[in-house]
C-alpha cells in the first residue's frame, strides 16, 4: 500500500505488487470503509494524522520455540529467578516456547543467549538443534488518540501496542475486529460511514480495555525483573506464590478476567 485517499463517498487505496511479468504493477482498490490493521508503523494512522503516544519500557527479552523434551507436558511454568523472569509454556505439535528476561537487547547470537540463560538460571539444557524459531524484542506501550474518524478506522497494533508479557496483543486486535464488524453491519446503507457516536464509542471501549491490559502487563514485567533477594521483596514474592494466593496470581499473570 503506497497511498490512501478518503473521498466523500469512498476510500481509494493505491497498492503496488509484483505482476505476472515480474515487474511492479499498481492497483487501485476502493471501498466504503478502510480498516487499518497495519501494525505499529501504520500508514493508515499516519494518513489520518493521529498522534500515537506512549513510551518504551527498559525491559528486553529473548524468545524461542523448541521441541519439548522437558516432560512438563501441558503445564506452563513461570520462574522468578534473581537474574530475571523465565517463562515456559506448551505449544501444539510437541513444541514449547521459552521467554527469558535479558539485561540488554540482544541483536546477535539470540539462540546462544537463550540456551545459555535457561541453562544458567534453571539448569535445563536446550538443544539448539531443537529450535524452530527465535527472536529478541523490546517492549512498548502506545495508543492512538482516536481509533476511528470518517471512513478510516484502526485495529490491532495500529491502534494500540501493549507488552507481550501476558499474551494479550493479538486478543485485543480480535476484539477490535469483532466490535467493528458489529458497527459496520449496523450501517443503514452500503455507502454510509460510522456515525460520530459509533466512532467515539469504539474508541472509548478500545482504549479502556487496552489500558487495563497495559497496566496488567506492566505488573507482570515488574514481577519478573532482575532483583536482589532483599527481605521485603522475598516476603512479597513468597506471599504471592503461597497456596491461598497462588490461584489469584495465576489469573493475574495470565490476564484472565479482563
Amino acid at each position: 500500500m503506497t497511498s490512501i485517499h478518503e473521498l466523500s463517498d469512498r476510500v481509494v487505496v493505491r497498492c503496488r505488487e509484483e505482476g505476472h511479468t515480474g515487474y511492479p504493477e499498481e492497483l487501485l482498490i476502493e471501498g466504503s470503509i478502510l480498516i487499518g490493521c497495519d501494525g505499529k508503523r501504520s500508514l493508515v494512522r499516519k494518513s489520518m494524522e493521529i498522534p500515537y503516544t506512549g513510551r518504551r519500557y527498559p525491559d528486553t527479552y529473548v524468545m524461542g520455540d523448541f521441541r519439548d523434551r522437558t516432560g512438563l507436558g501441558k503445564n506452563a511454568q513461570i520462574f522468578l529467578h534473581p537474574q530475571g523472569l523465565v517463562e515456559s509454556f506448551p505449544l501444539p505439535e510437541g513444541m514449547r516456547r521459552w521467554v527469558v528476561k535479558t539485561d540488554q537487547f540482544q541483536q546477535d547470537h539470540v539462540l546462544r543467549q537463550l540456551c545459555l540463560q535457561v541453562s544458567r538460571r534453571l539448569h535445563i539444557d536446550l538443544d539448539p538443534a531443537d529450535s524452530l524459531t527465535r527472536s529478541s524484542f523490546r517492549v512498548h506501550r502506545r495508543i492512538a488518540r482516536t481509533f476511528a474518524r470518517g471512513r478510516l478506522c484502526l485495529a490491532g497494533d495500529a491502534a494500540h501496542v501493549v507488552s507481550p508479557i501476558g499474551g494479550q496483543g493479538m486478543n485485543l486486535g480480535w476484539l477490535n475486529a469483532a466490535k467493528l464488524a458489529s458497527l459496520i453491519g449496523s450501517r443503514s446503507s452500503e455507502n454510509s460511514t460510522l456515525t460520530k457516536r459509533q466512532a467515539l464509542n469504539y474508541t472509548r471501549a478500545g482504549k479502556r480495555l487496552a489500558r487495563r491490559v497495559a497496566r496488567r502487563a506492566g505488573f507482570n514485567m515488574w514481577f519478573g525483573r532482575k532483583y536482589q533477594f532483599t527481605l521485603p521483596r522475598l516476603l512479597i514474592v513468597r506471599s504471592m506464590v503461597s497456596r491461598p494466593v497462588e490461584p489469584l496470581m495465576a489469573r493475574i499473570f495470565t490476564m484472565q478476567g479482563l
